[in-house]
């Protein structure tokens, strides 16, 4: 009997080994924040407290920088802001899988507030990015991550989703863009979801790029700017939004064609306000009003599209039919 339990108990200790545990690491400084990075292991908290933390004295302009962990959360405590003062990019992950960041304050970026490179499962929540040189949050080949309830201010490009070259499983929700000159959100996706959104004074509120398809843009609230949305690609869905005083085109529907575009409000476009340069596009219960030119444009005939009731002043399909 000895024996037995003597063989048994021996068992136990090569089972039940216990595994690391995840760690809070709290920080107060730009040294401690980017040591933090450097030794964080998988599934551990960096707590950053109130305070601005300057990008520039990390490394020389390319910020606070992460590599090749699992399951990081950097949650600030107060209000925390990360400065690249004009002459740094303030953050970069890259093979980072499940990365969170919550209530921090990108500013004053000299390239990215974010740069993303191979990550996947990135979540930004309750975050501010402010006055990005280029974007607030850029990324190459990122799949999985989710934009919830962040403000994009005064960037050139607001969110530069795949930029140059993919992303797929994107969500942008309850965000808002202000005064981004280029772009709110240019999305280099296939299967992204930009969804109760507010944009006010951008050059374009939304672009799906070409070469994508099955991107949902909906519910959004789009104001002023240059054209309120570009869906390029192929079998995109444009739904619900609203759409006030862009100064030129309000919705338009080009690259691949086969776009859904539904219940959609362009009020006051400059120039056009739904816009067909493309083909088997189903454009249902739109309504557009008081445009600068016209209130619905194809470069096509009226056959080449499919429209249920929708809502326009005036309407023009070329002279000669295709």
């Amino acid at each position: 009997m000895k024996q037995l339990a003597a063989a048994a108990f021996a068992a136990t200790l090569f089972v039940a080994a216990p595994a690391a545990r995840a760690e809070t690491i709290v920080v107060t400084t730009a040294e401690e924040l980017q040591a933090a990075l450097d030794g964080a292991a998988d599934g551990d908290v960096i707590e950053v407290k109130k305070g601005r933390y300057d990008a520039r004295t990390v490394r020389e302009g390319d910020g606070f920088y992460l590599s090749e962990r699992a399951n990081i959360t950097i949650r600030a405590k107060g209000k925390v802001k990360i400065d690249g003062f004009g002459e740094a990019s303030c953050f970069q992950a890259e093979d980072v899988a499940g990365l969170t960041i919550e209530g921090v304050t990108f500013q004053n970026s000299s390239n990215d507030g974010i740069n993303l490179l191979g990550c996947s499962d990135f979540t930004a929540r309750k975050c501010t990015f402010k006055n990005a040189s280029d974007s607030g949050i850029e990324d190459r080949d990122t799949d999985g991550y989710v934009i919830d309830d962040c403000k994009f201010i005064g960037c050139s490009w607001g969110l530069a989703l795949g930029y140059a070259s993919e992303s797929f499983g994107v969500e942008v929700r309850s965000s808002s863009f202000k005064n981004c000159a280029s772009y709110a959100a240019d999305l280099w996706a296939s299967d992204a979801v930009f969804e109760d959104n507010v944009v006010t004074d951008c050059g374009t509120g939304v672009r799906i790029r070409g070469g994508f398809e099955d991107t949902i843009v909906q519910n959004n609230r789009i104001s002023g700017g240059t054209v309120g949305i570009i869906a390029d690609g192929l079998s995109n869905t444009i739904l619900f939004n609203e759409i006030k005083k862009p100064a030129e085109v309000g919705i338009e529907l080009t690259g691949d064609g086969g776009h859904e575009c539904g219940g959609n409000k362009v009020k006051k476009a400059g120039t056009i306000g739904v816009y067909a340069t493309s083909t088997r596009n189903d454009i249902h219960d739109n309504v557009a009003s008081k445009s600068g030119d016209v209130d619905h444009e194809s470069q096509f005939s009226e056959d080449s599209n499919t429209y249920t009731n929708n809502e326009w002043g005036t309407t023009r399909y070329p002279a000669v039919q295709n």
